[in-house]
């Protein structure tokens, strides 16, 4: 049956297209999954809102992603931002301390006790020679932007999968029910009449564990 020619082909055809679906899928894996856990753990919020939206099924949904994405990803877009205001202050300080060097120490830092007459002296030998302040503020400048670059570039993969997974949420509220019934009708083909009981018991251990919290 399966060793015909066409047989084979359409199955060859058929791993070539799972194969290159599940490559173009694998980095949204996690945000899918995150998704998943997002929606299950927050499913009878999503019913109680969807009675008092009558029904309204993508009203529903909507209001569940707004409220998603205020919660989780409007702060880490907020802190993104701050971050990026900070470092181009700290760019607009190093191009000023470039321009005009180092400004003459406060006064009151000579009359610190036991030190104040040293760090006075250090900072006045710095400002005049300010090519050292330069060289030394480059070579302790490198390895942070480095390190600011490699955390800038997890912060913005972080974020845009947990977008991800925000705007993934609203499909899986929306169409959840849908999805519900085609695995519960898959469960009852592998497993029997056992697959009510399964649902059953996945479906009320988590949200009433939380929602008592």
């Amino acid at each position: 049956m399966f060793r015909t020619p066409e047989n084979i082909l359409a199955l060859a055809a058929l791993a070539l297209l799972t194969a290159g679906c599940i490559l173009i899928l694998a980095p949204f894996l996690s945000a899918v999954l995150w998704a998943v856990i997002i929606c299950f753990s927050t499913w009878r919020m999503y019913e109680r809102l969807l009675t008092v939206m009558r029904g309204k099924t993508y009203l529903a949904a909507g209001i569940m992603t707004l409220l998603l994405a205020a919660i989780l990803v409007v702060p880490f877009i907020i802190v993104g931002t701050s971050l990026g205001d900070n470092m181009d202050t700290l760019s607009r300080a190093l191009s000023r301390l470039r321009a005009e060097g180092l400004p003459t120490p406060p006064e009151w830092l000579a009359g610190l006790p036991l030190v104040g007459a040293k760090l006075d002296a250090l900072w006045r030998s710095l400002a005049a020679d300010t090519g050292a302040v330069l060289d030394y503020a480059r070579k302790l400048a490198t390895p942070v932007t480095k390190w600011l670059l490699s955390a800038g570039l997890a912060f913005g993969e972080g974020l845009a999968h947990l977008t991800i997974s925000v705007i993934t949420c609203y499909f899986l509220y929306r169409d959840g029910m849908a999805v519900a019934l085609r695995m519960r009708a898959g469960m009852e083909r592998i497993v029997g009449v056992r697959a009510h009981h399964l649902i059953e018991v996945a479906g009320t251990a988590a949200p009433r564990s939380s929602w008592r919290r």
